[in-house]
């Protein structure tokens, strides 16, 4: 089974770098799968394309105005965010636990100065202003 690896993955035998795609047998795949570790692909529908030294991917089908955070890129979760604060605190908790000590520093920065910011502040991503 093609998967695509959210973290890095490693055993004895091999080495799988996250963002990266490899084909694993199906039960090693789905046990990656079902643990939330990887994604599967799908190489007759799926746009990602492989280039020289580089693994281009699309976000998946979870990014947009939807409930459910995106796993995409820092662009199109900000976007997904908006000035919503409680989208923000969805957002940074989910890329806490989908990428651990690997969350990208500056989603997790704009998000927790997002939620820190005081409603009445002129630089308040909500833009209330509390009289």
């Amino acid at each position: 089974m093609r998967i695509e690896m959210k973290t890095l993955y490693a055993t004895p035998d091999r080495s799988i770098a996250a963002g990266t795609t490899a084909n694993l047998p199906d039960d090693e795949a789905q046990e990656l799968i079902d643990k939330g570790f990887a994604i599967p692909v799908d190489d007759e529908t799926s746009p990602r394309r492989a280039t020289a030294g580089k693994t281009k991917t699309s976000p998946p089908a979870t990014h947009g105005d939807g409930d459910e955070v995106p796993d995409a890129s820092v662009a199109k979760v900000t976007e997904w965010v908006g000035d919503d604060r409680d989208r923000a605190a969805q957002a940074l908790k989910a890329e806490q636990e989908r990428r651990g000590d690997r969350a990208r520093a500056s989603l997790v920065d704009h998000l927790t100065k997002m939620l820190h910011a005081d409603p009445g502040d002129p630089g308040d991503p909500d833009g209330d202003e509390q009289q």
